[in-house]
């Protein structure tokens, strides 16, 4: 493995950008997973959450990957991986939801009966559970997900592959004609 294809995590590790994709989309599916049941008891049914059509959140997977990348080398800090993550996946949040809502002109997720909450895109109590998740995928996740992919370095390529197409193809139809609908837009 060259050292031009490996990105510092921290000092101790390092990861591929084949990794990322899957962290990514392993985190994106288990958003997906996580909203579409945490909704979907309302309702009585699954809910296919998120912009998207296909089993996937990618504001999930992109928060978890950048509190993984920007917050691995703070691991002796656990308050600053608390609270970065936090921040982080506020930002993420606050600026997917501005851009849904100004460009589709419409709500995938509304937060503005919650106390403290900021143009009902993030709210304090959302933001603070995110930040035990940074902490889980920080210390726990993503040394062992990367420790197990190592040994599959053919299959894991693979992998990417066929969900990079799938996600791309979810994208570019999701553009054009947005997962909307009961349990999923306000």
């Amino acid at each position: 493995m060259s050292d031009s294809k490996i990105i510092r995590l921290n000092r101790e590790q390092a990861m591929e950008p084949d990794a990322m994709l899957v962290i990514f989309f392993l985190f994106s599916f288990v958003g997906w997973l996580w909203e579409g049941v945490f909704v979907g008891v309302r309702y009585g049914m699954f809910i296919n959450r998120g912009f998207l059509h296909g089993p996937w959140l990618p504001i999930y997977g992109a928060a978890g990957l950048l509190m993984i990348l920007l917050l691995g080398d703070w691991k002796h800090r656990p308050a600053v991986v608390y609270v970065g993550s936090v921040l982080l996946c506020a930002i993420v949040e606050y600026v997917t939801g501005f851009f849904l809502e100004t460009f589709y002109h419409q709500k995938w997720w509304d937060y503005s009966n919650f106390p403290l909450n900021l143009q009902g895109r993030i709210c304090p109590q959302d933001t603070m559970f995110f930040g035990v998740f940074g902490m889980l995928a920080v210390y726990y996740i993503a040394p062992w997900l990367l420790d197990r992919m190592r040994r599959q370095s053919r299959l894991r390529i693979l992998v990417c592959m066929i969900l990079t197409i799938a996600f791309t193809m979810d994208v570019m139809l999701s553009l054009a004609s947005p997962n909307m609908g009961l349990g999923i837009t306000y």
